[in-house]
């Protein structure tokens, strides 16, 4: 969070123009002050949160739960961790419009040793099928240069912004994404998938559960195995009702 934006916000909470907010929405409280976020409280007839990384990926989150009339978390397991937080789901934005597609397989992500050789074994079999990729990964340490495939992907040293990942989101026929140990949920990407009519390869089991859950649009890697994944990509993506 930017120096620049605080200092908008705090601009804002001392306008002598407004006295009360309506309603109050912050997204990952952990990144404001106390101070801040009392500055808010006070101005407003209702304030809420929502957390989406999980409550122990930035476990200095818990002390700000209190601040807030509703504190939302988009993790199963976090809803057994505070008695005062409430369930809701990921989603995505509607200001960019889905793109003809210019490269069939997209991800951006960070290293992660419990994901990295499905990732490259997946790389490797789109690759195998013809698959115009577009994979990449910000590793940190140029040791793990070693094992990784330069003709499949993409060594990032500084991050993608969110706006240009959407775009590329919105440009892929396939979006992948991959559940991260320290989350319970589903990811941004699997609802970016829903809102640009892409295709979604992930290994998150949880879209099962789920309404919107359609094998013709979601390819889901069990057991790291790719069975079926040619007939996958080969039919259309179907129209969600």
């Amino acid at each position: 969070m930017t120096i620049a934006f605080i200092q908008q916000l705090i601009d804002l909470i001392n306008k002598d123009s407004i006295t009360k907010f309506d309603y109050v929405l912050v997204i990952r409280p952990d990144l404001f002050s106390n101070h801040l976020l009392q500055s808010l409280k006070s101005k407003s007839n209702v304030m809420c949160a929502y957390q989406w990384d999980g409550l122990d990926r930035f476990p200095s989150v818990y002390k700000k739960i209190d601040f807030f009339d509703r504190f939302f978390v988009f993790d199963e397991d976090d809803l057994n961790k505070s008695e005062n937080v409430l369930p809701i789901t990921n989603f995505y934005f509607d200001d960019i419009n889905p793109e003809n597609n210019i490269i069939d397989a997209y991800f951006v992500g960070s290293f992660m040793n419990d994901r990295i050789n499905l990732l490259l074994s997946l790389s490797k079999k789109l690759h195998e099928l013809g698959q115009k990729l577009s994979i990449n990964l910000s590793i940190g340490s140029s040791h793990k240069f070693k094992n990784l495939n330069p003709d499949l992907i993409t060594i990032i040293d500084k991050p993608i912004s969110f706006k240009t990942n959407l775009i590329n989101s919105s440009q892929s026929k396939i979006i992948i994404d991959f559940t991260n140990e320290v989350h319970n949920g589903l990811s941004m990407r699997v609802f970016e998938s829903i809102g640009f009519k892409k295709k979604l390869i992930t290994n998150n089991t949880l879209v099962k559960k789920f309404d919107f859950y359609n094998p013709n649009n979601i390819f889901l890697i069990e057991n790291d195995k790719f069975d079926g994944i040619e007939n996958f990509i080969n039919n259309p993506y179907e129209e969600l009702c």
